[in-house]
């Protein structure tokens, strides 16, 4: 009862609304989980957590690795639209005077959204037929095995908007009841290890991380997804 009575910084009136909240939550924590397991099956075989140091510079020897350490990718491009349409159910379901947060929340998922489609359907329609055609002048740069690329820097790039868009997320999850706190508690310390990860890999390896703050900020935005996504589900379901 406290879910239900806390989270009237919801407009509740609108039972489809809510249902939709629900389908897209619940569809979002799943689809996350099959890509984390797709990507945990593309074994790194270059930076930081490849075994043996991995291949090397140029890294023109990986067509082999296609399509498997690939397929994470196209499903990632699901992910994000379907965590972009939540956060838009979100704001649009949010009360007048909390509408500010969600919206800035909104904006930072949509830049999120924006960079990682671009990031995943470049790295995947131009360097394995790029490689399949030896057009290989400036795939270094662009390969996701290149622990120094723009493959790299971009999706840091993604998952730190969207680790933001959590943070401003949090002000409309306020008050007692379990679920409300659970979500906001996680956004809050989920933020938290991405922000502390960061200091000390700057720390230790300077601007030569590699891909080291990539895997951590991937593994703790898809874990939110997935848990959040089941908790927010069970709000709106409260509610229809």
């Amino acid at each position: 009862m406290n879910d239900v009575l806390e989270i009237r910084t919801f407009n509740t009136q609108n039972n489809q609304q809510m249902y939709a909240g629900y389908v897209v939550s619940i569809v979002l924590a799943i689809t996350t989980l099959i890509t984390f397991v797709f990507a945990m099956i593309a074994v790194p075989i270059s930076g930081a957590y490849a075994p043996d140091s991995g291949i090397s510079y140029p890294y023109l020897g990986t067509l082999p690795q296609f399509p498997r350490d690939y397929i994470w990718q196209y499903l990632a491009l699901v992910l994000v639209v379907i965590y972009l349409i939540q956060f838009s159910i979100i704001h649009s379901s949010t009360s007048g005077n909390k509408k500010p947060y969600s919206q800035i929340a909104l904006l930072f998922s949509a830049l999120s959204t924006i960079v990682l489609l671009i990031t995943y359907y470049t790295q995947i329609s131009v360097v394995p037929v790029s490689l399949l055609n030896n057009e290989t002048r400036g795939i270094a740069l662009l390969t996701q095995y290149n622990p120094h690329g723009l493959f790299i820097a971009l999706e840091e790039l993604g998952y730190l908007l969207m680790i933001i868009s959590f943070v401003a997320l949090t002000p409309i999850f306020q008050g007692k009841g379990i679920l409300v706190r659970s979500i906001r508690t996680i956004y809050i310390v989920a933020s938290a290890i991405v922000l502390i990860a960061l200091i000390i890999l700057s720390l230790l390896y300077g601007i030569d991380r590699e891909d080291r703050f990539e895997v951590i900020i991937i593994s703790v935005a898809w874990l939110v997804l997935i848990i959040n996504s089941i908790l927010i589900g069970k709000l709106f379901k409260s509610h229809f």
